[in-house]
């Protein structure tokens, strides 16, 4: 039985698996097994599995009949892992040579039920490289766990940077909720930060996610499932905010990050006419988010849950496809809500544009 079980859902991306295959089989720390769901592809992504399959006996390929979604595959690969760690990879994105063992060195030396490391967001299409880092640390109360979450936002809603305990996940009986889109990770990286006992923070950035254009896809699914899951992401963060220990401030962003979700439907690769359906639709149920007072300085946010809980569809949508960044431009000279610190190590650098040839 292998130590770790690497899981990656593989689905047209053919032109980036080889990069990110061989990043894994190049770690430091070798008792793995590379676990890698063949999503019912129609590239060349599942001979290229077969081929990494053929020449190290690490990797094991599941070739599913027809495409299930990335939740779906993500939870075949949770059933099939025979590791006693787990870590998902997304399938175009690179990890450094020694991740895998720095992390489980971590989990082991601090009794945690998983680590978290840093990441790399490479931007292909803006030129741009972060580096979101975390100081080395452990968090185990909910108000360390939300310092955490909310100052390192990209670290902690993604699935790809963590290394769980399989005992922990198995336990937990989390699963990846399959009618909720690309958000299915938001909702269990939340599941696991809110039950785990203790997480072990990782400073480096081991974990390198690229946005190149063609992941682009993902914004293209069903408006149902972004409802679905942004609602069910919503309820979990309420439910934390129950705690009379957190910070409003920290419900605060969360507040400010949803209409920022809100804008981008009806931003989106969409005809105005279906964008407008698709943004109605998304925020109709939205008349749930708690009643606090909201400061000055989120105007933005106060104008955009008025406009939605009198279903005033129209004259939301307007606001928030034009008017919203503007407005929240001038909010913020008012003051009355100041952030929260990023307790990290927040490095950007321009990078020369890449074309999808040559990552």
């Amino acid at each position: 039985m292998p130590q770790i079980s690497v899981v990656s859902p593989v689905y047209k991306t053919a032109k980036y698996l080889r990069g990110c295959l061989d990043s894994i089989l190049a770690q430091t720390f070798t008792d793995f097994e590379l676990l890698l769901i063949d999503n019912g592809g129609t590239d060349e992504c599942p001979a290229i599995c077969d081929e990494y399959a053929a020449k190290d006996s690490r990797v094991r390929v599941l070739h599913l009949p027809e495409n299930i979604g990335i939740a779906g595959a993500r939870n075949v690969g949770l059933d099939e892992a025979r590791g006693n760690f787990l870590m998902y990879m997304d399938s175009d994105d690179f990890l450094a040579p020694d991740a895998l063992e720095v992390m489980y060195n971590r989990i082991l030396t601090d009794d945690s039920d998983y680590a978290v490391c840093g990441v790399v967001w490479e931007d292909w299409t803006k030129g741009e490289r972060d580096f979101y880092t975390y100081p080395d640390s452990v968090v185990s109360t909910r108000l360390e766990k939300m310092e955490y979450a909310y100052t390192i936002s990209y670290v902690f809603i993604h699935l790809w940077n963590k290394l769980f305990k399989m005992d922990f996940v198995r336990a937990s009986k989390f699963r990846f909720d399959t009618k909720c889109g690309y958000v299915d990770d938001f909702i269990f990286a939340a599941q696991c930060l809110i039950a785990a006992h203790r997480v072990s923070i990782v400073k480096e950035p081991f974990y390198v996610h690229y946005i190149h254009g063609a992941n682009e896809g993902l914004k293209q699914l069903p408006v149902e499932q972004y409802v679905h899951g942004y609602v069910a992401y919503s309820a979990l963060i309420n439910e934390i905010y129950k705690d009379p220990s957190i910070p409003l401030t920290y419900l605060y962003q969360f507040y400010e990050l949803y209409t920022v979700w809100a804008r981008s439907v009806t931003r989106g690769n969409r005809t105005l006419k279906q964008a407008f359906s698709d943004f109605k639709c998304l925020m109709a149920p939205l008349g749930l988010m708690l009643p606090l007072p909201l400061p000055a300085s989120l105007l933005h946010v106060r104008i955009f849950r008025f406009l939605v809980r009198h279903q005033l569809w129209v004259t939301c949508f307007i606001y928030i496809r034009i008017f919203f960044s503007p407005v929240r431009k001038v909010a913020r000279l008012f003051g009355g809500y100041v952030k929260p610190d990023y307790r990290g190590g927040l490095e950007k650098m321009k990078i020369p544009k890449q074309s999808e040839d040559n990552q």
